[in-house]
């Protein structure tokens, strides 16, 4: 039986939609094969998403996990991704809260799709948090990869989303396999960063993982469907396939980030030994 304090009210948010190139999303598997999973437009960019899901405690405490892209880009930005991103405070009203109702933030990593919603501009044009009362949850050496990134990784980490967290003194920074907080766990499952970490939720209804860009959509439940953007591969096929055997057995409700069509489902096995997903609509968009 959980505790108290671990039985929270799940909200899931679709805070952005947007466009990437759908061979990037498949790295080496063929144009021929992934297309029949999903269709492209002329330019060859899949439709996808960016889910925060909300985590509000009996206690008071109200957590987002993951906030997306946000609303710092310019219109030339927003064009390249056919981009169109939700106000945080839009999202929360429909639950009845505002930003600074929010005590946690946590990020899978800091990818500019992940970290983009956790800074906002201010008045004057200053990026600040967008969370002013919330305390910010990271590995920290994904921070320090962020902060020093390598040539290959510069453009997904924007210090914009970073820095004006440091300066407001808002960051907690995890050690590895870590409680975030009772009924919250941070499981390291390297592979799209070396420090990108998923998160394990108990629930009365079951456990409810969030699996970052680890698996991104339900079409990435192949272990070797890796993305272009996945800095080490076989590390992602490594956790990866570690995730979809324990999920076979502990059954959770995952959280497909970036998949517009099926935001959360269950792994099954069918008859000829493959893994697919069941969507699950329990868990419904706010």
């Amino acid at each position: 039986m959980a505790s108290a304090v671990s039985q929270p009210t799940l909200h899931l948010f679709r805070e952005s939609l947007f466009r990437l190139d759908g061979g990037s999303m498949f790295g080496h598997v063929p144009k021929v094969v992934w297309s029949k999973l999903i269709t492209t437009d002329e330019t060859n960019r899949i439709q996808l998403s960016c889910h925060c899901l909300l985590v509000r405690y009996p206690s008071g405490r109200n957590v987002i996990i993951e906030t997306g892209m946000g609303m710092k880009w310019t219109a030339k930005e927003a064009g390249l991704y056919a981009l169109e991103s939700t106000p945080i405070d839009d999202m929360l009203a429909r639950v009845g809260l505002a930003a600074g109702d929010i005590t946690d933030v946590v990020l899978t990593h800091l990818h500019l799709d992940h970290a983009g919603g956790g800074t906002r501009l201010d008045e004057a044009g200053n990026a600040v948090p967008a969370f002013p009362n919330a305390t910010y949850h990271v590995q920290k050496n994904e921070f320090e990869a962020a902060t020093r990134p390598d040539i290959r990784s510069k453009p997904s980490y924007r210090l914009e989303n970073i820095d004006p967290i440091t300066k407001a003194g808002r960051w907690r920074f995890l050690d590895g396999d870590s409680e975030v907080m009772p009924g919250m766990r941070a499981r390291l499952t390297p592979g799209h960063t070396r420090w990108h970490q998923s998160i394990l939720l108990d629930t009365p209804k079951g456990p409810v993982w969030f699996l970052g860009d680890i698996m991104p959509t339900s079409r990435h439940v192949r272990p070797h469907y890796v993305m272009g953007f996945d800095l080490y591969p076989l590390d992602v096929i490594a956790s990866r396939t570690a995730i979809i055997d324990e999920a076979l057995i502990v059954d959770p409700l995952i959280i497909f980030e970036h998949d517009p069509d099926t935001p959360a489902g269950r792994l099954r096995r069918d008859e000829k030994g493959n893994v697919n997903v069941e969507p699950d609509r329990s868990l419904m968009l706010e």
